[in-house]
């Protein structure tokens, strides 16, 4: 058995109780959708209406979110926000607009928080654990099995790609310092040392679209990694090892023309921050594939980008296989964060306020098909016949 199976195996072992009864007592419920669509439940808004929001989960199962203008803690459910609690004035964090990652750890007090563009904030129990700045861009932050874990960019505090020439992709805490858990690919752009300036902020631009990722985290501590703007989700160890791969497609960076609609409002945001841009990065914008993804509730999850619009698709472990069911309604194609909580899955738009649940029982209930063009560790996935899908069924059981 390769290393990467014995990693999925190992995962399959962790499927929550409450998946596990749904999967026995499946409840269907497709209103405001086809049959078989899952529909998404609209959550009524809570706190501030700018700034962004990360959600977690707690080792109850119990869904939070954070909100990063007041640094306030909100409670979750299918009903709505409960009283929220405050965790950055306690802490001594005051600071406004410089929240642009978090994650959760095993609680509602502990929180991992991207506070500058090299700085990270550890809060643990209300209190403020002091971590040395990193050498690299930091772009997204999780928290596996209660170490940081920290996903930068290849963009050194000088502004370009200094020593080493290999950028790291992943960054653990070792003592009181960071060190490479995971390298990256070193850049293959002459562009990036070309004397002309645009065409190195293009170059820049573009190596940052390629390397901008998201971060999941599972029970046994693996890190997920969702590639932006390309399907592609790599799992790796605690210790930085890779287990898998997986990719849909040709996973290419995809560059597009930026909607002129669009383009006004980001233009308008950016003025009104005091921020100029170049027009190409106005005019051009990648095109979105994963748009974000939770490992915590035994299966992996992957809310995408397709030619229908947004659809969620889910990683089974046991048959390996890699299944999509639509949903219904017109979801936001934007960034979100999922959080698998104990009675269904938790979508949260990161910026614009919007957040929705689906019941497990309805997750399970959906009509869900095999995604084509898979590859794991880059070998053609084959889909299992069905005797052998049934037959892991009822071993999952």
């Amino acid at each position: 058995m390769s290393p990467a199976t014995k990693g999925l195996r190992r995962l399959s072992t962790t499927v929550g109780v409450v998946t596990l009864a749904a999967v026995l007592t499946v409840v269907f419920s497709a209103a405001g959708g086809e049959a078989g669509e899952l529909t998404p439940v609209s959550l009524p808004s809570f706190g501030p209406s700018d700034g962004l929001r990360f959600l977690g989960v707690d080792n109850h199962g119990r869904v939070f979110a954070l909100t990063s203008e007041t640094m306030e803690v909100w409670p979750l459910t299918s009903e709505g926000a409960g009283e929220p609690s405050q965790l950055g004035e306690e802490a001594g964090f005051g600071r406004r607009s410089t929240v642009i990652a978090a994650a959760m750890g095993d609680s509602s007090d502990e929180w991992l928080v991207r506070t500058s563009a090299f700085g990270v904030t550890w809060f643990r129990s209300g209190k403020l654990l002091p971590l040395p700045e990193t050498d690299w861009l930091v772009q997204d932050v999780t928290l596996a099995k209660g170490e940081p874990v920290v996903a930068v960019v290849p963009v050194g505090q000088g502004g370009g790609l200094e020593p080493p020439s290999t950028p790291p992709l992943l960054l653990g805490k070792s003592g009181k310092r960071w060190v490479t858990l995971v390298d990256g690919e070193v850049p293959d752009d002459g562009r990036l040392t070309s004397q002309d300036g645009r065409e190195r902020q293009a170059a820049y631009r573009e190596l940052r679209w390629r390397r901008a990722v998201d971060l999941a985290t599972d029970p046994q501590g693996h890190v997920w990694v969702a590639s932006d703007y390309a399907y592609r989700v790599v799992e790796y160890s605690s210790a930085g090892h890779e287990l898998m791969v997986l990719t849909v497609g040709d996973p290419v960076l995809e560059v597009v023309e930026r909607p002129e609609e669009e383009r006004e409002e980001l233009r308008a945001m950016l003025e009104a921050q005091g921020r100029k841009v170049p027009q190409a990065a106005l005019t051009a914008m990648p095109k979105a594939a994963v748009l974000g993804l939770s490992a915590s509730s035994g299966r992996l999850y992957v809310l995408v980008h397709t030619e229908a619009g947004v659809a969620l698709d889910r990683w089974n472990p046991v048959t390996l296989q890699l299944e999509r069911a639509r949903l219904a309604g017109k979801l936001p194609v934007r960034k979100m964060r999922l959080a698998a909580g104990s009675d269904g899955l938790y979508l949260a738009l990161v910026e614009g306020g919007g957040g929705w649940w689906i019941p497990w029982s309805e997750i399970e209930a959906g009509v869900w098909s095999t995604v084509d063009d898979v590859r794991l560790n880059d070998a053609p996935l084959a889909v299992p016949a069905e005797e052998s899908a049934t037959e892991a069924r009822n071993t999952l059981r």
